[in-house]
C-alpha cells in the first residue's frame, strides 16, 4: 500500500446545514492513531437529522460527517501494537476515552468524554479516518467493507439492546418501527423463539421485510389501532416487551409511539428503547397499574459489541446476507450532498457511501 497523498476529498457540513465536497489535509497518525483508508461507509437517519438541524448533538463548526466506516489501516502511530498496515478493520461509531469512572467500570457506551465521529470529530465521509487503536476490531476477509460498515452502530446497538431485554420461549415481542434498527431487531428477537413476534411500521415494503426477516405479524399504524391489535393478536394479554425503534409512526389519534407501547405491554413485561425517540407524552399511570420496567440502551463505544457482531457474522450466526434486503441507494461520496439537497434518498433504508478510490492505493478485496 502506498502513502497517503497530502489532500483527500470529504464531505463537509457546516453549521448552517450546508454540505459540501471538499479537498482538506490528510490527517496523520500519531501515537496510538490508526489512520484509516476508508472503502465502505454507511448513512442512517442519525446523518440526515444532523443535516435537518434535528439531532440532539448540536453541528457547532465545519465538520467531516459519517460514523460507519470499514476500510484498511494506511499509517499507524508509534505506539500502536494491535494492527499492522494493511490490516482490515472497522470500529464502533464514536471513542470513549478510557480513563473516567464508567471507563473504568467497562461502561464505555456511558463514557463522560466521549465523542462520536461526524460531530464532535471529524468522520467517515472521507478518503481516511483517523482513529484510535484501542476502538478499532479486525475485519476477517469473509466480510466485505461494506458489511463491515454495516457492523459499526445498528448491529451493536441491537445486541446490547437484546442482552438487557431477554426473550422467553413463548413471549410475545412488537417491535414499533421497522427501519434499519427495528428491522435489526426484528431479527435479533425472533432468534430467541418467542410465541408472537409483532412488527409495527406504516410502510407497506418494510413490513414485507419484517415477515421475511422472522416476524409473526405485521400491523400498519397509519390505518390500524396498533394497541387493540396488540392486545388481539395476544389473547388480551399484550406484549411481554415492547421495543421502541422510531420517533413517530404516523399513528391515527393523539397518541405517541412511546404512549402505545405502554398500553401494549403486558402486566410486568418491559419497553426497550433503542435509538433517539425525542421527547414523548405518555400516561405514566400505566407504569403503575401494570408494573412494567421501562429500559433505555445505547450501543457500547469499546470494541466489545463491533467484536461480537463481527464474530457471529464470520460464523454466519448473524445473517449478514438479509442486509442487502435493506440496501436500497448506493452513492458516490462526490455526489453525496448533491443526492440529499435534491431529495432523491426518500424512502430509504440504508445508504451505502463509496469513496473515490485509487487503483494504486492497492484498495481490492484480494
Amino acid at each position: 500500500m502506498l502513502r497517503p497523498p497530502q489532500l483527500m476529498q470529504a464531505v463537509r457540513l457546516n453549521p448552517d446545514g450546508e454540505q459540501t465536497v471538499t479537498n482538506v489535509t490528510v490527517p496523520q497518525a500519531t501515537g496510538d492513531e490508526v489512520l484509516i483508508q476508508v472503502l465502505s461507509s454507511s448513512m442512517d437517519g442519525t446523518d440526515l437529522e444532523q443535516i435537518h438541524g434535528r439531532h440532539t448533538i448540536a453541528t457547532t463548526r465545519d465538520i467531516t460527517q459519517g460514523h460507519e466506516y470499514a476500510g484498511r489501516v494506511a499509517t499507524i502511530g508509534e505506539s500502536v501494537t494491535a494492527f499492522r498496515v494493511g490490516d482490515r478493520v472497522t470500529g464502533p461509531f464514536g471513542i470513549h476515552c478510557g480513563a473516567c469512572t464508567y471507563c473504568s467500570r467497562s461502561q464505555t457506551n456511558l463514557c463522560l468524554n466521549q465523542t462520536v465521529f461526524g460531530f464532535g470529530r471529524d468522520g467517515a465521509w472521507a478518503e481516511y479516518l483517523l482513529a484510535p487503536e484501542r476502538v478499532l476490531t479486525l475485519l476477517p476477509k469473509p466480510l466485505s467493507f461494506d458489511y463491515g460498515a454495516l457492523l459499526c452502530c445498528t448491529v451493536p446497538t441491537v445486541l446490547r439492546a437484546m442482552d438487557r431485554s431477554p426473550i422467553t420461549p413463548g413471549n410475545h415481542v412488537a417491535i414499533f418501527g421497522l427501519g434499519q434498527m427495528g428491522l435489526t431487531a426484528v431479527m435479533a428477537s425472533s432468534m430467541e423463539s418467542p410465541s408472537t413476534l409483532i412488527a409495527i411500521d406504516p410502510i407497506s415494503s418494510r413490513r414485507q421485510l419484517a415477515i421475511a426477516w422472522g416476524a409473526t405479524h405485521t400491523l400498519d399504524p397509519s390505518v390500524e389501532n396498533a394497541h387493540t391489535h396488540v392486545l388481539d393478536i395476544t389473547n388480551g394479554i399484550g406484549a411481554n416487551l415492547c421495543i421502541i425503534t422510531a420517533s413517530s409512526l404516523a399513528a391515527p389519534g393523539p397518541g405517541s409511539v412511546a404512549s402505545t407501547a405502554f398500553e401494549s405491554v403486558a402486566r410486568g413485561g418491559q419497553v426497550t428503547i433503542i435509538g433517539l425517540i425525542g421527547d414523548q407524552a405518555a400516561n405514566f399511570n400505566h407504569l403503575i397499574s401494570k408494573e412494567f420496567t421501562v429500559l433505555g440502551t445505547k450501543a457500547s463505544l469499546g470494541p466489545t459489541y463491533v467484536a461480537r457482531a463481527v464474530a457471529q457474522a464470520t460464523e454466519g450466526t448473524w445473517p449478514m446476507t438479509r442486509y442487502r434486503d435493506i440496501i436500497t441507494h448506493r452513492v458516490a461520496l462526490n455526489d453525496l450532498p448533491t443526492t440529499i439537497a435534491n431529495d432523491r434518498l426518500r424512502g430509504s433504508i440504508k445508504i451505502l457511501i463509496t469513496p473515490p478510490v485509487n487503483d494504486s492505493q492497492n484498495t481490492s478485496e484480494a
